[in-house]
């Protein structure tokens, strides 16, 4: 029995994971809208310093903390920046009439684009 070295498996691999936002593209007719740290960085930059924002991210932390059995386990800052980010992903899935989204680096950490085999 011959195996492939290491260095030529994650070569392969690397090459199937670069096809798999094309092949979903086409399979699934899927309209993919790469956008770039280059352009979420600045959006996200203007959402943190936007008072508004801020007041209605804090808002929505405090409905959320009113739910039956949660506790607030770190720093509520953090948790206000999460829902500040929320936002700023719902602007840009409103913008692209995207009804979902994922990072681009979950994509490059997958080792396969083929659908789960059956047990």
């Amino acid at each position: 029995m011959y195996a492939a070295p290491a260095s030529w498996r994650s070569a392969v691999r690397g090459e199937v994971r670069r096809r798999c936002p094309q092949k979903a593209r086409e399979r699934y007719q899927l309209d993919i809208v790469d956008v770039g740290y280059d352009q979420f960085e600045p959006r996200l930059r203007r959402a943190r310093a936007d008072g508004a924002v801020l007041a209605e991210a804090s808002r929505a932390v405090d409905r959320y903390l009113k739910l039956p059995r949660t506790k607030l386990a770190t720093d509520r800052k953090y948790v206000v920046n999460a829902f500040v980010l929320y936002r700023v992903f719902k602007e840009l899935m409103a913008e692209h009439d995207a009804p979902a989204f994922t990072i681009k680096a979950a994509w490059a950490r997958s080792s396969r684009c083929r659908r789960p085999r059956r047990a």
